[in-house]
């Protein structure tokens, strides 16, 4: 088992990734990165998330300095998983990549009607940039064509409704030991999570496991949104391919 290894699981927002972290972080071997080019992202727009300001003003926003840290295996200490929770959405589809050639690169996705529906209940404007489809596609790629033709896919209801097996499953995958700790974590807010935390992880922060999803009726959305929902599961239906399963 090759323990000491950069992992970046590059995710969509509203798509379990918090949770997800939890579970590694859990494991007593992983430090986290809690989403961290979020300041980049918000230097690079106007859009006004919760706690935007306190983001940019603890927050590292060049991008070159931060790939630098985030590849450099000498941040880690002898046995150690450095777990990244990557969203797709904070990075601009026309940045260079070539970077994540350093780093074990998986995927974390969810049914995208999900996905909008979530994050709208928290912030109203959405877009295809914003959910991150497009941005995870091209990552997606780029790791297919040069790094691994077998990336690891996860899909975030298998996750919640099998997660002892998926988490195996990645575990095996990724050439680390699988521990039942990775099954559950403390509620609350958490080391080294972002300060955003208190807006986006309310719901999380009352978990203490993976809990199973409920097939609700399905939520009636406007024309613009289904028009985005369309566009958004031809990404999302390309990777769900290549996912694990339970």
């Amino acid at each position: 088992m090759n323990s000491q290894q950069i992992i970046a699981m590059w995710s969509g927002p509203r798509n379990l990734s918090t949770a997800l972290m939890y579970s590694f972080q859990n494991r007593g071997d992983t430090q986290i990165a809690d989403e961290p080019f979020y300041a980049y992202f918000l230097s690079n727009n106007q859009i006004m998330h919760p706690e935007r300001e306190k983001i940019l003003e603890l927050m590292e926003t060049n991008k070159h300095t931060l790939i630098n840290y985030l590849s450099d295996i000498k941040n880690l200490k002898k046995g150690e998983v450095w777990y990244q929770k990557q969203m797709t959405h904070h990075l601009n589809i026309n940045d260079d990549i070539s970077w994540i050639k350093n780093i074990t690169n998986c995927f974390l996705i969810r049914n995208p009607r999900d996905v909008i529906i979530s994050y709208k209940k928290i912030y109203n404007q959405v877009s295809m940039s914003l959910i991150g489809l497009e941005q995870q596609n091209k990552i997606f790629d780029y790791v297919l064509n040069n790094i691994s033709n077998a990336p690891l896919v996860i899909d975030a209801c298998d996750l919640r409704n099998n997660p002892e097996s998926i988490l195996k499953q990645a575990c095996k995958k990724l050439n680390i030991s699988f521990t039942s700790k990775m099954l559950q974590w403390p509620s609350g807010p958490k080391e080294g999570e972002g300060v955003w935390g208190e807006y986006w992880y309310q719901n999380v922060w009352k978990t203490t496991s993976f809990l199973k999803q409920k097939r609700a009726s399905i939520q009636t959305i406007d024309v613009n949104t289904q028009n985005l929902y369309e566009q958004a599961k031809i990404f999302y239906d390309k990777l769900y391919h290549y996912k694990i399963n339970p």
